[in-house]
């Protein structure tokens, strides 16, 4: 591939992935401040949510290592690939484009830019925040209101890339072993997955330095910290009464408005979900496709008894299309196993097409399904009336209402783009 093409590429993932913030915490503000009368009808933060957790996952099944996937799923899985690893350091064709006079190695310049690129993307949304604040003719609005909604929303869209890097740190695979003469064999031990030609742990090369230097204190916070600091945040504010504060909710309703108060901490829930999961995906090459792929099943098991168990989504809809979610993610990853070939005796061609078409319609269904439901509940008149003339009045809000002065920023003024007239029970 030509290096303007894989710029290319990284700069339109990069455009997508802004967008796709700046979508995920204007419906979770919206779903803040919106009037939920039918508790039955999920809002569009809730489908949002599942289906990036639906994708983010199916991105990881399709990165397993050394499974024959048929024909029929190949360009699909590029497509998901592609969405996922067009703004992180692990995409093929990366290497191609970065400097090898810079001083460092190649394989830590894509781990670095792994790391950074969701910072990047972090600067470019509170660029647009600004734009937009001096845009606007009231000055007097707050630019960045919801910056901490936006650093939640940026942890949860990346986490998969944070912790597969740090894990990848310590990715060895094992070569050659020591042979009696007059044989020789011409690699012994672990070499790093990220680059071959580097001797795990080994003083003669930089890995090692890198691989307890970065790589362990990154997997701790990553891996640890983060989930465990997340539980105890929610817990503690729950117990102190602060859910149901407006300040409160203005700066931290991203990690429990969809989840049910008594689980307001189920967000550190998913948070080890796909930990366990990035961990069987970045370790296959030791485990192998067998039992990465088995392992993913299990895995997914316990995730969708968790979801039938506990109820976490406020809305009992939205907690059922989840649990579809990961009905059709362990059905993609147990047709992994059937893939695979066992004593020189493997699936036909004929049976790997017709599964491949099996997966590929049961995760489409999924897509369409969701992303039907999600058009029908926002209110596609109230993005128009804001488009046409919310962006052009002084001192309005959404639906022509006044905006006070230094009021909500950017993303809790558009309100309006949720439907207000949910069905009322009876």
């Amino acid at each position: 591939m030509p290096k303007g093409a894989i710029i290319a590429l990284y700069v339109l993932g990069a455009v997508a992935m802004v967008g796709l913030v700046k979508l995920l915490v204007f419906f979770s503000t919206a779903a803040d401040t919106a009037q939920r009368t039918d508790m039955q009808e999920p809002v569009p933060a809730e489908l949002l949510r599942v289906l990036v957790i639906h994708s983010q996952w199916l991105y990881i099944i399709c990165n397993f290592v050394a499974v024959p996937w048929p024909s029929t799923l190949s360009v699909p899985m590029q497509v998901i690939s592609g969405i996922w690893s067009s703004t992180s350091g692990s995409s093929v064709g990366l290497e191609c484009v970065l400097s090898r006079g810079t001083g460092l190695p190649v394989a830590v310049q894509k781990v670095l830019i792994a790391l950074f690129t969701p910072v990047g993307i972090l600067c470019a949304v509170l660029l647009i925040e600004v734009l937009l604040h001096y845009l606007r003719p009231n000055k007097s609005a707050r630019a960045g209101h919801d910056f901490a909604g936006l650093v939640m929303c940026i942890v949860f869209m990346f986490m998969p890339t944070w912790v597969h890097t740090a894990l990848s740190l310590f990715a060895c695979v094992p070569l050659d072993t020591p042979v009696q003469w007059p044989h020789q064999a011409a690699s012994i031990g672990s070499y790093w997955v990220e680059d071959m030609a580097q001797l795990c742990y080994s003083r003669a090369g930089y890995h090692r330095g890198w691989a307890l230097g970065l790589g362990i204190p990154l997997t701790f916070v990553l891996c640890a910290v983060l989930p465990a600091a997340a539980f105890c945040f929610m817990w503690i504010s729950r117990k102190r009464g602060k859910l149901d504060d407006p300040q409160f909710q203005k700066h931290y309703s991203f990690m429990y408005r969809l989840w049910a108060e008594r689980v307001c901490w189920y967000e550190s829930v998913v948070l080890l979900q796909t930990i366990a999961l990035v961990i069987v995906s970045t370790f296959g090459f030791v485990m192998g496709p067998y039992y990465s792929s088995l392992v993913t099943a299990a895995v997914l098991v316990v995730i969708a008894t968790l979801l039938l168990v506990v109820k976490p989504f406020k809305c009992p809809t939205a907690n059922k299309i989840a649990v579809v979610s990961v009905y059709v993610l362990f059905t993609t990853a147990y047709a992994a196993l059937t893939f695979l070939s066992f004593n020189n005796a493997g699936p036909g061609p004929i049976y790997g097409n017709i599964m491949g078409v099996v997966i590929l319609i049961s995760n489409l269904a999924f897509f369409v399904g969701v992303i039907w439901k999600l058009v029908k509940v926002v209110d596609w008149a109230a993005i128009r009336a804001f488009f046409s003339k919310g962006c052009c009045s002084a001192n309005k809000g959404v639906g022509g209402r006044p905006r006070a002065s230094g009021g909500p920023g950017f993303l809790a003024s558009l309100v309006g783009i949720v439907k207000r007239k949910q069905p009322t029970s009876t």
